[in-house]
């Protein structure tokens, strides 16, 4: 199954390691905080 056009992307590998950096799960991450790890295409 394809991903809806509007779906967003993510680096999930950065996510991951900025939130064990933190000390947080990726729940707690901010909106404005997740768009660094946006895929733009």
């Amino acid at each position: 199954m394809k991903a809806p056009k509007d779906a967003k992307h993510y680096m999930l590998r950065d996510l991951i390691r900025y939130c064990e950096e933190r000390g947080i799960g990726t729940e707690d991450v901010t909106d404005e905080e997740l768009k660094q790890f946006e895929i733009v295409s």
